[in-house]
């Protein structure tokens, strides 16, 4: 039983440490683009991009907010900040922590103001202020997507 219940617990603290954003999370299932997105990129690719248009983080203006998926699950999602420069998005970067605690790596010095979260599994989220840009992806699931378009492309010389 003690076992049991460990398990439970390692299992549900998995589940907790998926990085989210607006309502999508690393690993959610995801079948299709939300009604009123656009789909975009190559046709017939592995992993399928949401664009799920304007929206706030933070309180913050995003111009855009994407969402792809692979093999049925969240994959990737991103915002793109309509603030960027030195010393930008520092609302978002305090927002993050709060909710995610410390990043496990930064880069402030010569304002580059990047800020990169590691999750279980080949989560990572990445603030780059400067860019203007938060990405939250699973990189297993990218590489496995990237295998997979290499060898329809292949297939298709």
């Amino acid at each position: 039983m003690r076992t049991y219940l460990l398990a439970l617990c390692a299992l549900l603290s998995l589940q907790a440490n998926a990085f989210d954003l607006k309502g999508y999370a690393l690993g959610q299932p995801m079948t299709e683009c939300p009604q009123g997105s656009t789909v975009f990129g190559p046709a017939n690719q592995p992993v399928v991009s949401c664009d799920l248009g304007p929206t706030t983080v933070a309180n913050q203006p995003v111009s855009r907010l994407v969402v792809a998926f692979f093999e049925g699950k969240v994959v990737t999602i991103f915002a793109g900040l309509t603030q960027s420069g030195q010393y930008s998005n520092t609302e978002v970067r305090d927002a993050l922590i709060e909710k995610f605690g410390e990043p496990n790596s930064s880069l402030t010095k010569r304002h580059l103001n990047e800020y990169r979260w590691r999750g279980n599994g080949g989560q990572l989220m990445s603030l780059d202020g400067w860019k203007g840009n938060l990405i939250i992806q699973d990189l297993d699931a990218h590489r496995r997507a990237r295998s997979v378009s290499a060898g329809s492309n292949k297939s298709d010389l």
